[in-house]
């Protein structure tokens, strides 16, 4: 299998601050690898280096010469380009055939619902918008290694289904891809093999397979509150995230059901109801699992 990326004893620092510390890791052609961890612990400057936006304080990336790399970053500013003029801008200063590549940037603004939009101004466009606009000029030109943080945020649902098929194509294709997310049922949907960083350190790098087998997780749905889902995603053990119609729905490590819940309790949420994943019933009311809080 061909070797796409070696990181060799990366390090990064900011000032006196190091964000990260003796980064070591393989990524092979056709791979999928999620980059998890709670907020601050390198992720984004992670891929900023990968993507050669910043260079390592010490250490080596090593990419073969004649690799095309893509970028989707976490933020995508609102231009005052329209979709489709900034699209053809992005192909026209990376050398592409600019006929071939309009045709493909049609594809992809219809797969993504944005066609009809491709003559409007960025700047009125919303998050999720943006964020298909960031997607696609990360696509255009059609990259070996293609690096996304947080690739997601922002979209709905019918767009997170038509990108995970997206994936799977690039994927017979051999593109390579490294990502960040939170969201945990996505990841167990798309990556070939997950690493952990904590403290700017990698603490762990399993494939998805492994994590399934040596892993339990349980859902809890809580009603919607005030407080921000921020807060909640920063909760230790808590591993995904989303509001919904009438509820938020979260995913959690099992051996941190009881903390979890005593901390929604105090933030005041309430509890609708609480199931591991490998419960074979219905999900219960929390009222009739009463062993999983704590006193």
């Amino acid at each position: 299998m061909d070797t796409i990326l070696e990181l060799k004893h990366v390090k990064k620092n900011f000032k006196k601050k190091e964000v990260l510390k003796d980064i070591s890791f393989t990524l092979h052609a056709g791979e999928i690898l999620a980059i998890t961890g709670s907020n601050g612990t390198g992720k984004s400057t992670l891929l900023r280096m990968i993507a050669g936006i910043l260079t390592p304080t010490e250490g080596e990336i090593i990419t073969p010469k004649s690799i095309k790399k893509g970028f989707v970053p976490d933020q995508f500013p609102s231009l005052r380009f329209n979709a489709e003029n900034y699209l053809t801008y992005m192909a026209r200063i990376s050398g592409l055939n600019e006929k071939t590549t309009q045709l493909k940037i049609s594809e992809w603004l219809k797969l993504f619902g944005l066609y009809s939009v491709r003559k409007q101004k960025m700047e009125h466009f919303s998050k999720g918008m943006l964020q298909k606009v960031n997607m696609i000029q990360g696509l255009i030109e059609q990259p070996d290694l293609l690096i996304l943080d947080e690739p997601w945020s922002g979209l709905d649902v019918t767009t997170l289904k038509d990108w995970q098929q997206v994936m799977k194509q690039l994927k017979k294709e051999n593109c390579t891809m490294i990502l960040t997310s939170h969201q945990k049922e996505l990841l167990d949907a798309t990556a070939d093999r997950i690493i952990v960083l904590e403290d700017g350190k990698v603490i762990s790098d399993k494939s998805n397979e492994s994590i399934r087998n040596e892993t339990n997780f349980a859902t809890i749905k809580i009603s919607k509150h005030a407080s921000s889902i921020e807060k909640l995603k920063k909760i230790s053990g808590v591993l995904y995230v989303e509001e919904r119609n009438n509820h938020i729905h979260l995913v959690i490590e099992s051996n941190q059901s009881n903390p979890i819940l005593s901390a929604l309790m105090k933030q005041q949420y309430t509890i609708l109801s609480f199931q591991n994943d490998n419960d074979t019933g219905n999900e219960s009311s929390i009222h009739d699992n009463e062993q999983y809080i704590s006193n």
